[in-house]
């Protein structure tokens, strides 16, 4: 089974699978984004996994939590504010070279990116800023699997949440 039929068994989602002009939005960003990505928007949409982590999804109404809104305002606040810029260190902010691309959020404030360092986005990393930490952590994996081993997966260390969820849920967000 795969990363995303494991995802959405685990929330128990049977829920729509959407057409998206996904030309328009890479358009709009400058760069195509991961297919795993595109099949998990397709399946799910915007959404929160157990009221705790935020998937952005594309967007066009300039809402903040859209992925090509998002991109484009850190892009500009990190190119206008030094201590942004320096947050994103040594990374940096797409769509600088091998920049960070946030695709979601934890209600911790836990952020995450994926590394736009290597020409196939199926090999983008996905990068973690931990809500107080300096240090980032990083996993090689698709956005489907990271969430299934975050709820699921001990193994995730920092990032697992099982064990403080009293169930798994997915409760999509419409603009």
């Amino acid at each position: 089974m795969s990363w995303l039929a494991n995802l959405a068994d685990a929330v128990g989602w049977h829920g729509r699978h959407s057409e998206i002009e996904w030309d328009a939005i890479e358009g709009a960003l400058g760069i195509g984004l991961p297919g795993s990505y595109k099949e998990y928007v397709e399946v799910f949409g915007r959404g929160e996994f157990c009221d705790f982590i935020d998937v952005y999804a594309p967007d066009f109404s300039d809402h903040p939590q859209g992925i090509v809104e998002k991109a484009l305002r850190l892009a500009d606040q990190a190119a206008g504010n030094p201590w942004i810029a320096a947050f994103f260190e040594p990374y940096g902010v797409y769509p600088g070279q091998g920049g960070l691309l946030q695709w979601g959020a934890s209600e911790v404030g836990d952020s995450f990116f994926w590394r736009t360092c290597v020409d196939n986005p199926s090999e983008w990393e996905i990068i973690v800023k931990e809500e107080g930490e300096d240090s980032w952590l990083t996993y090689e994996m698709s956005v489907p699997e990271f969430l299934y081993r975050m709820m699921k997966d001990p193994e995730m260390g920092p990032m697992y949440i099982g064990d403080r969820l009293d169930a798994l849920s997915f409760s999509p967000v419409h603009y």
